[in-house]
């Protein structure tokens, strides 16, 4: 249900989200899987959800609006997206302005003066939150990203969910290329679980260090009311 309710969305971007998710965590279980009868599992279970997925979208396109909706989304280069003025152009102009402001210009300005939103969060970040946002953005992005996946295929407690949000963060870098990903406030509780899963494995690292032995005293031997 909830996958034909995506697919009625007409949203491109939420529909790449979803097959790219799904084609990583498939790919990243098989890959953690401990046994060879749990990758079976994961298999059977794929090829069931594609089976009814198919179905579904089978029904679904019997009528006509949804037929004639999917055909209009399905095109990859929309009117708004080509030609002078379009969203790609925009974006080119922009990228070249963005040179010219190294302060940036402010939140939804590139809207107000290009007429279109940026659909980029990259140049979002180097046009509205300046220099030096652009790279605190990048940053933040590609370190969560990278030290999730250092500890990603660990075998802990946290390992499903922190596999989960990964796969969805990373659905999400991509997806930046074609929308504005940061007023989007799910992503960073994603973020969030990520670095909570990070904290986990440092508390757990830290766990597995023994303590130091104290010093044997090599003084004259003392009784207990000594020490009492």
């Amino acid at each position: 249900m909830l996958v034909l309710a995506l697919f009625l969305s007409f949203s491109r971007a939420g529909w790449g989200l979803f097959v790219v998710c799904a084609l990583l965590l498939t790919m990243t279980l098989l890959i953690a899987s401990p046994t060879p009868a749990f990758r079976l599992r994961v298999l059977a279970l794929s090829v069931a959800a594609f089976v009814a997925i198919v179905i579904a979208l089978g029904i679904a396109l019997q009528i006509d609006t949804v037929r004639e909706m999917l055909v209009e989304r399905a095109r990859l280069v929309q009117d708004y997206d080509a030609g002078q003025g379009g969203r790609f152009s925009n974006q080119v102009l922009g990228l070249f302005k963005a040179t010219e402001h190294p302060l940036g210009i402010g939140p939804l300005e590139f809207g107000r003066r290009f007429g279109t939103d940026t659909h980029n969060i990259w140049l979002k970040a180097l046009f509205d939150y300046s220099w030096l946002g652009f790279a605190a953005y990048v940053t933040l992005v590609f370190w969560t990203l990278g030290a999730g996946l250092r500890i990603a295929l660990r075998d802990r407690p946290w390992q499903p969910v922190l596999i989960c949000a990964l796969v969805v963060f990373f659905g999400h870098m991509l997806v930046g290329n074609v929308i504005d990903t940061d007023r989007w406030r799910h992503l960073y509780l994603i973020m969030g679980i990520i670095w909570g899963c990070i904290a986990l494995e440092a508390r757990h690292q830290r766990a597995q260090v023994p303590s130091p032995t104290p010093p044997a005293h090599h003084g004259t031997p003392r009784d207990a009311s000594t020490y009492a």
